[in-house]
């Protein structure tokens, strides 16, 4: 904090010299209504001393928002300077081919969990379960049969149709998806139905999972025409491992409908396979696999990582964008920061938990309330003087934008029910305070100029040389506190109620003591 000005009237006691003539006027009793100076009393009140800065305000906390997957994007939800809250919706993308890759994905997962959830492979039992209801298809093993042979020739034990569907795939031609058409097999007819057509081939399903895979199978129109013919698969299939060991026993045949948790087959003990291993292994992959495509299709929705301002949108609708673009800035709207330069000579006095009334230009008429966060060690320097930026927080209001000009009162000491007196009461001598009580008629009575110190020792003294007389009596040396604005905080010397002199610039009879002091 800045040493305030103080006006300095040296005081000198005047000796006592012989001849002194009484204090009067024209003729008439000096008194002191008749001086005309200016007094204040000392009152009793609150007091702080505070640092002033100016600088700007900014956002508490701005965060990019990254694409964290690229696409297209669809709709852009926000523009710059809407308010948001965390979590809310910014920019919707599209990526057809992530889409497939994760369908893709989930089909091959669930085959994998299908196939590996008998309760021979989950818990180590020599008894091996049906995963899923459905038709025993493509039975490979008998009893005596060494499993992990089986697995290798085969690649499974046996296959479970789940959903009661085959298929078959032809030469596409005019087919279309969703068109009916009649399928011919071993002398049958069956209701068949288009369900995907892609690079000339037609997949027909049929609803029945009777007929042996691998079985050929006619399509032809409802003219009767002929489409073309293929084999028979089963449309979705269960492929059911088991643990390493020798088949005890086969409980179905190909054909048998089971329930999840039927009993397939029984295995003579034995440790799991490196192939069944292998699976398992995969099995973890394909899961992890699965949830990456996952969330990189959930991350096609943009959202607010905070609550905020959105500044800088760099998206438009239709562009395509890639990872790590960023896509715009989130700004934290319910806490600002301010940023004060302060001068070197008061930045010792600001310390981390002070507060301060800030204001902003572009927002006359309101003070807010913020408090140092800390103070910057590295300074600036600018012609004679350096300064060092103070950051401060406040809660955010609405109107506020970064970048607004900036000023700020940081308290920095206080006292309440402290003695006060204007500063323009204090006068020093050397490096010590005092003030001039306001002289009374009893000590104006006893004010006299000696002959030898008067301009003109055959005339009257005047009221500036008298008052200058009894100027020793009535200085009172006191102890000053804090100093702020124009009061100042008196610790000793002085008590409520006294009344002192005001040593301003243009009271003629206190400038003309002044001016014989100086002579």
């Amino acid at each position: 904090m800045k040493k305030k000005g103080i006006a300095i009237i040296a005081v000198a006691a005047v000796a006592a010299a012989a001849l002194l003539y009484g204090a009067t006027r024209g003729g008439g009793t000096l008194t002191a209504a008749s001086l005309n100076l200016e007094g204040a009393q000392v009152t009793r009140g609150d007091i702080s001393a505070t640092v002033h800065g100016t600088g700007t305000l900014e956002a508490c906390e701005e965060r990019d928002v990254y694409l964290q997957t690229g696409g297209r994007v669809e709709t852009v939800w926000v523009e710059d300077g809407d308010a948001v809250e965390a979590g809310q919706l910014l920019f919707t993308l599209e990526d057809e081919d992530l889409r497939d890759q994760l369908r893709a994905q989930e089909d091959e997962l669930y085959q994998l969990e299908l196939e590996l959830s008998a309760a021979g492979i989950r818990d180590g039992s020599t008894t091996v379960r049906a995963p899923v209801g459905g038709r025993v298809k493509s039975l490979r093993i008998a009893e005596g049969d060494d499993l992990e042979t089986v697995q290798g020739q085969y690649g499974a034990l046996m296959v479970i149709s789940s959903d009661g569907r085959m298929n078959v795939t032809v030469p596409a031609q005019a087919l279309e998806a969703g068109q009916e058409v009649r399928v011919h097999v071993d002398g049958k007819v069956e209701e068949g139905t288009v369900t995907s057509v892609a690079d000339g081939q037609a997949v027909v399903t049929i609803r029945n999972d009777e007929y042996a895979a691998g079985e050929t199978a006619s399509v032809r129109l409802t003219s009767g025409e002929e489409v073309g013919t293929g084999a028979l698969e089963v449309n979705k299939p269960v492929r059911v491992t088991g643990v390493s060991g020798t088949v005890r026993r086969v409980s179905v045949e190909e054909g048998d409908e089971v329930d999840a948790g039927d009993t397939l087959f029984t295995l003579e003990s034995g440790p799991v396979s490196l192939t069944l291993e292998e699976r398992l292994l995969e099995l973890e992959q394909k899961r992890r696999d699965v949830e990456a495509v996952r969330r990189d299709i959930e991350n096609l929705q943009v959202r607010a990582p905070i609550a905020g301002t959105v500044d800088a949108v760099a998206l438009h609708e239709g562009m395509s964008a890639q990872a790590g673009t960023v896509a715009a800035t989130v700004l934290d709207a319910t806490r600002m920061k301010v940023r004060l330069a302060v001068d070197e000579l008061d930045i010792a006095s600001v310390q981390p938990g002070q507060t301060a009334q800030v204001k902003l230009d572009a927002l006359p008429g309101h003070t807010y309330q913020a408090v140092v966060d800390r103070v910057l060690p590295l300074g600036e320097r600018t012609g004679e003087i350096t300064r060092y930026d103070v950051l401060l927080y406040m809660d955010g209001q609405d109107g506020m934008l970064p970048q607004m000009s900036a000023s700020g009162d940081i308290e920095v000491d206080s006292a309440q029910g402290a003695l006060l007196v204007p500063v323009a009461a204090l006068q020093t001598v050397g490096e010590d305070y005092y003030v001039m009580r306001m002289p009374t008629d009893a000590d104006l009575a006893g004010a006299s100029v000696p002959r030898s110190q008067r301009a003109n020792p055959f005339a009257q003294p005047d009221d500036a040389a008298l008052l200058q007389s009894i100027a020793p009596q009535l200085m009172t040396p006191v102890q000053v506190g804090l100093v702020a604005g124009e009061q100042a905080q008196i610790l000793s010397g002085l008590s409520e109620g006294d009344e002192v002199v005001l040593v301003r610039s243009g009271n003629s009879l206190l400038d003309t003591m002044m001016s014989m002091r100086s002579m």
